[in-house]
C-alpha cells in the first residue's frame, strides 16, 4: 500500500455545506396619509367666549389721581411718586395721560389714591372751579380740591375699592368722586 491509499495518512477532505442565506424580509413601508387641515375663512375668527364688560362712557385716554391717605409714614420711594405725579398735599388732584408707565406709577401709590378714567366734561369742570392760575393765567397742573360732599364709601380710606373702600382705581366712578369733592 502506498502512502497515498494509506487511510490514516489521508488528508481529511473537508465537505463543503451548502450556503444557506438569510430570508430577508422585505420592508414595508407605514402608509403615511397626507394630512387635511380645515378650512378657514379669511377673515373669520373662531367663536369664544368672552365675559360681557359694562360699556364706560369714557374714553379720553386720561386718569384722574386724588390723593387721599396722609404720607406720614409712607417711605422714601412713596412720596417719590407721589411728587412726580404733583400730589404734595390732601385732597390734591392731577390728571396725567393713561399709558403703561403711569399705570406702574398708580400701582405702586395705590394705597395712598384713588384713580380712575375722566372724560372732557369733568376736566373741564374742574379747571373751571378748581384749578389755581399762575400770575401769567396758565394752569398750575394739579387741583384743590374739598374732601368729598357726604364723606368717603362705606368702608373709609383705609380698603381698596374693590372692598368697600376709597383706595385704588375706581374706573368710571371716579367722576363721582370728583363731583362730590369740587
Amino acid at each position: 500500500m502506498t502512502e497515498d491509499e494509506n487511510p490514516e495518512n489521508a488528508k481529511p477532505v473537508l465537505k463543503a455545506e451548502p450556503k444557506v442565506e438569510p430570508k430577508v424580509e422585505p420592508k414595508v413601508e407605514p402608509k403615511v396619509e397626507p394630512k387635511v387641515e380645515p378650512k378657514v375663512e379669511p377673515n373669520v375668527e373662531p367663536a369664544k367666549q368672552t365675559p360681557v364688560k359694562a360699556p364706560t362712557k369714557v374714553s379720553s385716554g386720561k386718569l384722574a389721581v386724588v390723593l387721599v391717605r396722609n404720607t406720614t409714614r409712607a417711605s422714601g420711594a412713596i412720596r417719590d411718586t407721589l411728587t412726580m405725579l404733583k400730589l404734595g398735599r390732601k385732597f390734591t388732584c392731577n390728571v396725567v395721560q393713561d399709558n403703561p408707565g403711569m399705570k406702574g406709577m398708580l400701582n405702586k401709590v395705590k394705597d395712598f389714591v384713588a384713580y380712575g378714567e375722566v372724560d372732557a366734561e369733568t376736566i373741564k369742570l374742574l379747571e373751571d372751579k378748581r384749578a389755581k392760575k399762575d400770575p401769567e393765567g396758565k394752569s398750575r397742573g394739579w387741583y384743590s380740591l374739598h374732601p368729598p360732599l357726604g364723606g368717603f364709601e362705606r368702608k373709609g380710606i383705609k380698603r381698596s375699592f374693590s372692598q368697600g373702600g376709597a383706595l385704588g382705581y375706581r374706573g368710571a366712578k371716579m367722576i363721582d368722586l370728583i363731583k362730590k369733592m369740587v
